[in-house]
C-alpha cells in the first residue's frame, strides 16, 4: 500500500497495476490516496473515456472514500446526482447549470467539504428574482468561479473570500452588485470581462441607481478587458462598477486591457466618489513604452500607483490609443484623461509623479501645461523623454506651476538645445521663492554642461547631478 502512495495514478495505470494479482487488486481498491490522486491526475482526459466516463468516475470516487477529492471534469444536475452518497467529501467542483431549478437544487445541497466552486450557466440569465432557495450548507466555500447569468446572493457563502466572475458590459450589473453587498467580507474580486453575443439589450437599462456597497475587508481588485467591439459601452459599465463599489485605500486595483485601441484611461480612473484611490494616490508612475521595433506606432501604456509607499494601482492598456489623428505620435489623448481624471477629483494627495516616454513618443506643450496645471501638490517629477524642450518651455513660461516642486530630474535622449532653458527654468522658479532643493539632468546625446552654467545651477539649487 506505502508502494501505491507513490505512484502517479492513470487511467491506463490502475489497469494494469490491479491486474498484477489478487492481492494487488485488493489492495489498489483499499487505498483510497490512489483513487484521490487519480481523479486529480492532469495525465487523464477525461472526456475521452466516452461512455466508460461516468462508471469510472463514479467507482473511483466511491474508492476514494473516506477523503475529500476533486470533481475533474464539468457536470451537471444528472451527474451530480449520481455520485449524491459522496457529495459530502467534494474539495473542488465544476457545477454546469442549465435552469433556475438545477441551481435551486444545487444550493439545497450540503457539501461541507466543498472549497472551490465553479458554477457556470447559459447565455441566458437563469438566476431570476423568483429562485426559491434552499437550505443547504456549504461552510468552507472559500472559491467562487461564476459566470454572470448564474449571479445570485445565495452563492454569498460564507467563507467566500475570493470571487471570480466571467461578464460582459452588455450584462446587467444589479445581479453581480447584489452579491457583492452579500460579501463584504470578500478578500479579492476578479471581473473577466467579454461581450456576450447572444445579449443585446442596452447597457443604460441596467445603470440604475443605488446604495454604494462597501467591501471593507478587499485585497484585490482584478479587472481583465477583454472587451474591443464596444469600447464606449465597456467605460461606462467598468466606470459604473468603480463608482458603486468602496474599498480600502490599501487595496490593489490592477487592471489588463490587452485591446486598447479605443478604450480610454478615464474608464479605469473615475474621479467622483466613493473611488478612493485618485484621491489618495501619493505617487504615480505612467509609462509608454513601444511594443517592438517591428510594430512601428503600437503602443503599451503602464500606470502603477502608490498609496503610503505600498503599490495600490496598476493599469496595463496594450496599443493604446494616443489621438484622434490617424499619424499622431503623440499621447495627446492619453494626458488629456489623466489630467481630467485628476481635475475632477474633489481632492488630491499626489506628491511625487514619474512619466516615462519611450523613444519615438512626442509630448506637446499643451499636454505638460494639463498635466501640470491639475497636480499643484506635485512635489517630485520625474521625466524620461526624447526631449525635453517643450516641459522646460512650459516651465520657463509658467513658473508658478506645481509651487510646491522641490526635486526635477530630466533624462532625455536629445539634450541638445535645452541647458540653457534649465537655467532659466531654475532661475524663474528662484525668483518666484519656488526654487528647488533637488536637481538631475541627463542629456545621453549631448554635450555637458558648462563650467559656467553648472556653476549657476549650484549657486541655487543644493543638490545638483549632471552627466
Amino acid at each position: 500500500m506505502n508502494i501505491f502512495r507513490h505512484i502517479i495514478p492513470t487511467y491506463s495505470a490502475d489497469i494494469r497495476f490491479s491486474h498484477v494479482c489478487k492481492l494487488w487488486r485488493y489492495l489498489i481498491h483499499c487505498t483510497p490516496e490512489f483513487w484521490v490522486d487519480m481523479l486529480n491526475s492532469p495525465d487523464i482526459n477525461w472526456n475521452r473515456l466516452g461512455s466508460e466516463r461516468l462508471s469510472v468516475l463514479t467507482s473511483s470516487i466511491q474508492r476514494s472514500a473516506p477523503l475529500p477529492y476533486k470533481i475533474p471534469i464539468s457536470i451537471r444536475m444528472d451527474m451530480l446526482q449520481a455520485i449524491l452518497p459522496h457529495a459530502q467529501r467534494v474539495s473542488s467542483l465544476s457545477f454546469m447549470v442549465t435552469s433556475a431549478s438545477d441551481l435551486a437544487a444545487f444550493l439545497a445541497l450540503d457539501m461541507p467539504s466543498l472549497e472551490t466552486l465553479f458554477v457556470a450557466g447559459t447565455d441566458e440569465n437563469i438566476a431570476s428574482e423568483g429562485l426559491r432557495l434552499g437550505t443547504g450548507a456549504f461552510p468552507r466555500v472559500h472559491t467562487l468561479r461564476v459566470t454572470l447569468s448564474v449571479l445570485h446572493p445565495a452563492l454569498a457563502f460564507s467563507a467566500l473570500r475570493i470571487l471570480i466572475v466571467h461578464c460582459g458590459p452588455d450584462e446587467g450589473i444589479g445581479p453581480l452588485l447584489d452579491l457583492l453587498e452579500a460579501c463584504p467580507q470578500l478578500q479579492s474580486l476578479q471581473l473577466a470581462l467579454s461581450l456576450n453575443r447572444h445579449v443585446h439589450t442596452s447597457v443604460i437599462t441596467h445603470l440604475e441607481v443605488r446604495p454604494v456597497i462597501s467591501l471593507p475587508s478587499l485585497r484585490h481588485c482584478y479587472i481583465i478587458d477583454n472587451v474591443y467591439e464596444r469600447p464606449l459601452l465597456m467605460s461606462i459599465w467598468v466606470s459604473t462598477f468603480l463608482q458603486q463599489v468602496h474599498y480600502p485605500t490599501t487595496a490593489h486595483l490592477r487592471v489588463i486591457c490587452p485591446l486598447a485601441r479605443y478604450t480610454r484611461l478615464s474608464a479605469f480612473m473615475p474621479s467622483s466618489l466613493p473611488t478612493p484611490y485618485i484621491c489618495t494616490l501619493h505617487a504615480l508612475e505612467v509609462c509608454f513604452e513601444s511594443l517592438a521595433p517591428a510594430r512601428p506606432g503600437e503602443w503599451r501604456l503602464l500606470v502603477k500607483g502608490y498609496t503610503d509607499g505600498s503599490q495600490s494601482l496598476d493599469i496595463s492598456m496594450t496599443d493604446a490609443k494616443w489621438s484622434d489623428l490617424a499619424r499622431s505620435s503623440g499621447p495627446s489623448d492619453i494626458l488629456f484623461d489623466l489630467a481630467r481624471s485628476f481635475s475632477r477629483a474633489p481632492s488630491i494627495s499626489l506628491t511625487a509623479l514619474r512619466m516615462d516616454f519611450d523613444s519615438g513618443v512626442s509630448v506637446v506643450q499643451n499636454d505638460w501645461l494639463l498635466v501640470l496645471q491639475v497636480l499643484p501638490t506635485l512635489e517630485n517629477l520625474t521625466v524620461r523623454v526624447d526631449s525635453a524642450n517643450n516641459l522646460l518651455t512650459v516651465l520657463r513660461k509658467n513658473p508658478g506651476l506645481c509651487p510646491g516642486l522641490r526635486t526635477l530630474s530630466i533624462t532625455c535622449d536629445n539634450g541638445s538645445g535645452v541647458h540653457g532653458a534649465l537655467l532659466t527654468v531654475v532661475e524663474h522658479r528662484a525668483g518666484e521663492g519656488l526654487g528647488l532643493e533637488n536637481l538631475t539632468f541627463r542629456g545621453n546625446k549631448a554635450a555637458p554642461l558648462s563650467d559656467r552654467r553648472l556653476e549657476r545651477l549650484r549657486a541655487l539649487v543644493p543638490n545638483v547631478v549632471t552627466s
